[in-house]
């Protein structure tokens, strides 16, 4: 860990998981991981221990993403899932419209962005997980989308390409 109140570079703690880590997210004192083969783990850095969330195997080097009090990842068969701290709320296939989905992000009301860096898109799922649409594709310039992070605060979703570009877009409502 590292201090960035005081701009300390210096390492705070080490944590030894017990798996590959890809995505990452904190809230409220825990760290939330996609732990691949071992599933969605939570690391609590209160106690150091682990938890298993969900003990399905996640997509590898997939990002998960948190809102609220609801966890967002990417499962190994490409599809999407949302839950809350006890149990699976949602699952969806998209395989039609999202090849390779790596990226993952969460706007203030809810809406999961998903980058497809085989379909060279991003869709947009509806917070309870029953609509989808295509929001950003090559025409906007998108080639192999990796990464993706909303500013809550602007309302600009940053879509990262695999390599050299990186573009920032409003997103209304």
């Amino acid at each position: 860990m590292i201090d960035t109140k005081n701009r300390r570079t210096d390492l705070k703690k080490s944590i030894r998981v017990g798996s590959g880590t890809y995505g990452i997210t904190h809230k409220d004192g825990k760290l939330f991981y996609n732990g691949c083969d071992r599933g969605l783990c939570v690391f609590s850095l209160d106690d150091d221990s682990t938890t298993h969330l969900v003990n399905a195997t996640l997509s590898q080097y997939s990002d998960i993403a948190i809102w609220k009090d609801q966890l967002y990842f990417i499962n190994a068969d490409k599809s999407i899932s949302c839950c809350d701290l006890q149990e699976v709320k949602w699952k969806l296939r998209l395989e039609a419209f999202l090849r390779s989905p790596c990226g993952i992000t969460v706007d203030n009301y809810g809406r999961v962005y998903i980058s497809g860096c085989g379909s060279n898109n991003v869709v947009v799922i509806s917070p309870d997980g029953k609509k989808h649409r295509l929001l950003l594709s090559e025409k906007d310039c998108l080639n192999k989308p990796q990464s993706l992070c909303f500013d809550r605060k602007n309302n600009k979703l940053l879509v990262a390409n695999q390599q050299n570009e990186a573009f920032i877009y409003d997103v209304s409502q």
